[in-house]
């Protein structure tokens, strides 16, 4: 069945005389869709006795019957192939945080999504398993383009679970994608037998995966390549675990449906950093700034990568973070309209991105070239000098938050946070001062470097005691005089 399986699966033509035949004579019965492998119809009048003999819809892939997948012989062939795996984010988290009916119920609806946008794009179901769902892109099956559909087919998944909304996913999904030759078909025995693919693509496909944070796609490279159409940043060569040389990855890139009429000059020229340039400088770097819209979930940068430019946000909310080899996060800045971020990396001989950056909403920059950045600072001294304010300014706080860590307990640095989000993101409201952006518990735990449990004791207190109330994740500090004796 090698041969068959691989004109199949690479498309070349019908795979052998008996199969061709097939083909034309299902072909004279008017109906569709059809069965891409067979040529049997699925729909029309005369369907029905084709779908008591098998030939009705796999549920794999509408475009394959019954018969030419689930029910065909094991086998297979070594063929191109794009491997999509998506997987669930803090699954651990979900089913601890969730009652154990709502655990299954959300799953569920995961899979039925990401099983209708890989089926729209072409793809072939592989297997769908606890928190993961993988989807296989055959030339035979999705086309010439079938890389370009594994990507795109990504891409409409993180929109489908609500990436690029107001509102941000409904659930964590990270994605990756592998693209290579390895072996494809029916395996399986002991009467079980799954249309799946073997080999180091899925390995890679995989690792991608893992690597993943949520809301971001990793490809490699033979799949950024052959996907010339899409917006793509450079990551970092890896190795992943149970894969053989390093893979060089790169992060799709994700542009939120934002709009704005104002020129991104005048967006860098507002910031106290470079306000007041010389009219002739500012002019030179007219054409030399850049707009970038970025999803909810979205990377702006990530830790490690190559520091090539400054951002300076528009509008949006951006969460800074450093991760540590175990996987724990610790939030260093929470950045909203008018921040700059990037100032280390630019400026620093290493030039490499010491934070991630990650958008909270859908997030809207203008970005610097670190070039043009060096260049400006050359001609304007007085840029150098604000800069090197910043810089001050950076290390004082950092001083100030290692201060606390030494002096404060875990109630007495929730107070200092506290206080330093409403100084930042408050708003008057009566009876108090509302942080205007959503804290979850387990985000101030990062920010302060406690856990969750003890965070949720000290929150408790401080209601208890009149200090703040707490609403869906919004606080509003109702008395600061409280919060500020214990810090």
């Amino acid at each position: 069945m090698g041969a068959q399986w691989a004109a199949i699966l690479r498309g070349d033509g019908i795979a052998a005389n008996a199969p061709r035949l097939t083909r034309r004579m299902f072909a004279l019965v008017p109906g569709r869709p059809r069965c891409k492998f067979c040529n049997a119809p699925y729909g029309g009048p005369l369907a029905i006795p084709f779908r008591a003999l098998g030939y009705r819809q796999s549920n794999k892939t509408p475009h394959v019957c019954l018969r030419c997948l689930e029910w065909a012989p094991e086998g297979g062939a070594i063929v191109p192939v794009s491997i999509l795996f998506a997987d669930v984010r803090n699954y651990s988290d979900l089913t601890r945080s969730l009652s154990p009916s709502e655990v299954p119920a959300l799953l569920n609806r995961f899979y039925d999504v990401a099983s209708r946008v890989l089926l729209s794009h072409e793809g072939v179901l592989g297997q769908i398993a606890g928190d993961q769902v993988m989807g296989l892109f055959v030339p035979g099956l999705s086309g010439r383009d079938y890389t370009r559909k594994a990507v795109r087919a990504a891409a409409d998944l993180l929109d489908a679970v609500g990436y690029r909304t107001p509102a941000g996913p409904w659930i964590q999904i990270g994605v990756g994608i592998s693209t290579g030759e390895e072996f494809c078909g029916n395996v399986g025995g002991g009467g079980f037998k799954d249309f799946t693919a073997v080999g180091e693509v899925t390995n890679t496909a995989a690792g991608l995966t893992s690597r993943a944070v949520a809301g971001e796609v990793l490809v490699d490279a033979a799949t950024h390549t052959a996907a010339p159409e899409f917006s793509f940043a450079g990551g970092d060569t890896v190795m992943l675990k149970g894969t053989g040389p390093p893979v060089e990855t790169h992060r799709l890139a994700l542009e939120a449906p934002i709009d704005s009429g104002e020129e991104p000059l005048a967006v860098l020229l507002r910031t106290p950093l470079f306000a007041g340039l010389p009219a002739k400088l500012a002019a030179s770097l007219r054409p030399r700034i850049h707009r970038r819209t970025f999803a909810a979930g979205a990377y702006l940068a990530r830790e490690g990568e190559p520091a090539n430019s400054l951002f300076v946000i528009e509008r949006g909310l951006v969460r800074v973070t450093r991760t540590s080899r175990q996987g724990k996060e610790l939030v260093l800045r929470i950045l909203t309209m008018g921040d700059t971020m990037g100032e280390l990396g630019v400026l620093d001989a290493a030039g490499v991105r010491t934070a991630s950056a990650i958008a909270v909403e859908p997030t809207s920059c203008v970005m610097l070239s670190k070039d043009d950045l060096h260049a400006a600072v050359r001609s304007t001294p007085e840029l150098g000098i604000r800069l090197l304010a910043s810089l001050v300014a950076y290390v004082r706080r950092k001083d100030e938050e290692l201060a606390d860590i030494a002096f404060l307990d875990t109630p007495g640095r929730i107070a200092r946070k506290l206080l330093e989000l409403a100084d930042r993101h408050g708003a008057a409201v009566p009876g108090g001062v509302r942080i205007g952006i959503r804290v979850p518990q387990a985000e101030l735990a990062s920010m302060v470097g406690a856990s969750r449990e003890n965070v949720n004791r000290a929150l408790g207190q401080l209601v208890t005691l009149g200090a703040l109330t707490m609403d869906g994740g919004h606080i509003t500090i109702t008395d600061s005089d409280r919060l500020k004796s214990m810090c």
